[in-house]
């Protein structure tokens, strides 16, 4: 039958066509939103099944599209098409189904896909097991801890399991009541998102960067909840920790029962070497570091900015008997440290897996539970990217004065005041302090809870810490600190004078005590080396101010077998003009020296004594560059030559034997690290 509608009725048509069209894709937007919403997984049931139904409402309108481009198309195209076309468009339908029952039956195929799409993707499977959804509880830890925390609260899971799953009937198939989402970041990105309360503002995006806010928080140490607290002090947030106010002197103390640690692990020195190394027992832990740090090399440890292992190794290896060590100590322990360390910024881990598969690593200090955890035996080696790390002969000393972490699990503000996850928190304190909870935290080797907390601002009690952290911390940015220094060699005619019966003169040893000394230049630091006079001019540059890596440290003891002392002594030219190259035209934050080593008193520079303290003075004031001096032979710092006239106010003068260079220079390092 031929199509005989007007125009007029075909316009109205294609109209009311377009409207359907739109309201067709509405419809159909609307259940995609619903499909990928947050939502209930009920409501994204509702979409698909929306979805569904206008789908094939849409084949519909398609079909019936079909057959009037088809009628219109007839009145050109041969009757045999004409006549077989309405059979096409029912090949889909075979058999003359009516519509309506066609539709039924693809949405409900439709509907079931999506149900199952949908029910897959819950993780506790209910729409196939049975299992009502468990509530979740989100447990936030630190990067060191996640993997056996992970385990930890897995077995709390499996211990809230009731009931059976239909068609089960072993411990396997019961329906768990709590889901734990254990997640992880490092210690400084945590701080600052619990400091702020878990917001979103213009410098951090803790949702995006960390994960949803979490409803238990479990660091490695206490030292951590007061770095938090101090923070949220500083920045004018609300404490995001429940505290207490204690006594009229305002102090601030944590709520009772909002903090408790659920065990503990003292930090140990692991090495490969024989019984007379660190590990021995007999030694304290002083005398284990200072036995590990005299190789100097192969010492590895977690980065304290990323970890707070790493924040009690680096305390630990920065302790002497009784305090901190002293700047230059530190700084060289800390060059140890870095250079040994292949990945900056490591956590505890990273270095582990280092430690186990590099030759040249030697020591790694890290906590005595992680160190069981990755040794050999431990039960997480095997997730170490290079495979299982290799611990066979090592051993560990643990000296009963160490730093201890003591893993609080900590109800942060929002969950201490919501008394549904209050209960919820409550009730995984209950099951770690019971046999069950025990026993799986003995599996991951952690020992038995220990009070680690104190009132503000540290938090952290001396049977856990015996040094304030932050010390140890200033302490150990300081020795970080580049440093930028010339060192300027005597080499006047004098300084061949030979010393002792050794046959050697003043300028080997004093190059000896210098070759010493490199030991204070990190490869973050940068060096240079003269010798004067230098012949056609003041000075010789022996080598260029640059990165203090090894082979630039041995470079400059090489340059040094090559000189043969002759010569005046233009000593204040050659500090006028030394102080000028290390100075450079940007010092910054770091420390810069001019360090002179001299027998004598000036004599060709054609410049007077004070002309040379103005201009030091002048360089000093302007740049911040400082002097130091150390005087042999003939030379005194409070001789005639006025050498202390030149450092005093900005810089040092030492007298030095040459029977003890080596303990001079050392002892100037020490003076020009602090600042002094």
């Amino acid at each position: 039958m031929e199509d005989d509608r007007s125009p007029g009725i075909e316009g109205r048509e294609d109209r009311a066509e377009e409207a359907s069209v739109f309201v067709l894709v509405a419809v159909l937007a609307g259940g995609l939103f619903l499909e990928q919403s947050d939502l209930d997984p009920w409501m994204k049931l509702v979409g698909a099944l929306v979805d569904a139904a206008f789908t094939v409402i849409g084949v519909r309108r398609l079909r019936l599209r079909a057959e009037r481009v088809l009628r219109l198309a007839g009145r050109k195209i041969n009757p045999w098409v004409r006549r077989h076309w309405r059979r096409w468009l029912t090949l889909p339908f075979p058999g003359g189904v009516p519509f309506w029952q066609r539709a039924l039956g693809a949405t409900l195929t439709v509907a079931l896909v999506a149900v199952v799409a949908v029910r897959s993707q819950r993780t506790d499977l209910a729409a196939f097991t049975g299992c009502p959804e468990p509530s979740e509880v989100r447990i936030l830890t630190s990067t060191d801890s996640q993997q056996w925390a992970q385990g930890v609260f897995s077995a709390y899971a499996r211990s809230t399991a009731t009931g059976t799953r239909p068609g089960g009937g072993g411990a396997d198939d019961r329906c768990p009541t709590v889901h734990p989402l254990v997640y992880s970041a490092p210690t400084k990105l945590v701080a600052s998102a619990l400091a702020a309360g878990w917001t979103t503002s213009a410098d951090q995006n803790p949702v995006r960067d960390i994960g949803p806010r979490p409803d238990l928080w479990l660091p490695d140490a206490s030292v951590d909840v007061g770095a938090v607290l101090a923070l949220a002090r500083k920045s004018g947030y609300d404490l995001p920790v429940p505290t207490v106010v204690a006594g009229q002197d305002g102090r601030v103390d944590v709520a009772p029962g909002s903090i408790a640690s659920i065990g503990s692990s003292p930090i140990v020195i692991a090495g490969r070497t024989p019984p007379s190394g660190p590990a021995q027992s007999t030694l304290s832990w002083s005398q284990a570091l200072a036995t590990a740090f005299d190789a100097g090399t192969g010492i590895v440890a977690p980065d304290p900015d990323n970890s707070t292992t790493g924040l009690f190794a680096t305390v630990s290896y920065l302790l002497g008997e009784h305090e901190l060590v002293g700047p230059a100590q530190a700084r060289r322990r800390v060059q140890i440290v870095t250079d040994s360390t292949a990945i900056p910024g490591a956590d505890s881990v990273a270095t582990l897996c280092q430690a186990g598969h590099d030759a040249e690593a030697t020591v790694v200090i890290t906590s005595d539970q992680l160190w069981r955890l990755y040794s050999a035996a431990g039960a997480l080696g095997s997730s170490c990217a290079g495979g299982r790390p290799d611990f066979a002969a090592w051993s560990a000393a643990r000296p009963g004065d160490g730093p201890v972490l003591d893993h609080p699990l900590v109800e942060p503000t929002w969950t201490w005041n919501d008394p549904t996850q209050r209960a919820a928190a409550q009730s995984i304190r209950n099951w770690l302090s019971d046999p069950q909870g025990r026993d799986a935290l003995a599996k991951v080797d952690l020992g038995p809870p220990v009070d680690c907390l104190a009132t503000a601002p540290t938090f952290v009690s001396t049977r856990c810490l015996r040094v304030d952290p932050q010390a140890a911390v200033r302490l150990y940015e300081a020795a970080k600190a580049p440093g930028r220094v010339l060192m300027a060699m005597d080499a006047s005619g004098s300084m061949d004078d030979p010393v002792g019966t050794a046959g050697g003169s003043r300028f080997t040893v004093a190059g000896a005590g210098f070759a010493q000394a490199l030991g204070q230049i990190g490869a973050q630091d940068e060096l240079g080396l003269w010798t004067f006079p230098g012949g056609a001019g003041p000075y010789r540059q022996l080598l260029g101010i640059g990165a203090g890596t090894p082979a630039h440290r041995g470079a400059a003891v090489d340059a040094l077998r090559s000189v043969k002392p002759a010569g005046d002594t233009p000593l204040y030219r050659t500090i006028v003009d030394g102080l000028r190259a290390v100075a450079g035209s940007d010092t910054g934050s770091r420390t810069t020296a001019l360090v002179v080593l001299t027998d004598g008193q000036d004599t060709s520079s054609g410049m007077t004594l004070q002309q040379t303290r103005d201009t030091v003075e002048a360089l000093n004031k302007a740049t911040g560059v400082r002097l130091f001096v150390v005087a042999i032979g003939e030379a005194a710092c409070e001789g005639a030559q006025g050498l202390s006239a030149l450092t005093d106010g900005h810089g040092g003068c030492l007298d030095a034997d040459l029977d003890h260079i080596s303990g001079t220079m050392a002892q100037l390092f020490e003076s020009l690290w602090k600042g002094q």
